[in-house]
């Protein structure tokens, strides 16, 4: 499968899929304290990766603790763009 479309199955119920134009990361399970890191350790390798489009897709996750949004938050400050920082 060519690295444009693989999918990749993590250990905290995450489906990544990549496409040339955009990268779709779905959780299909808790996102806490003990998945968190894992969460952001994707989401902070990918940017490095140079994506351009992520859709986080949270419709299957079960549990959403306080954890989940602060990954979400830190990615979000290190995206360059213009309107970064905003809410």
């Amino acid at each position: 499968m060519p690295p444009s479309t693989a999918r990749l199955r993590t250990e905290a119920g995450l489906s990544i899929l990549h496409r040339p134009t955009h990268t779709i990361v779905t959780s299909g399970g808790d996102i806490d304290t003990a998945t968190a890191p894992v969460l952001r350790e994707r989401l902070l390798g990918m940017l490095g990766a140079g994506m351009r489009l992520l859709i986080l897709g949270l419709s299957r996750m079960s549990l959403c603790d306080v954890a989940g949004p602060t990954v979400c938050t830190e990615y979000l400050g290190r995206v360059p763009g213009p309107w970064r920082g905003r809410p």
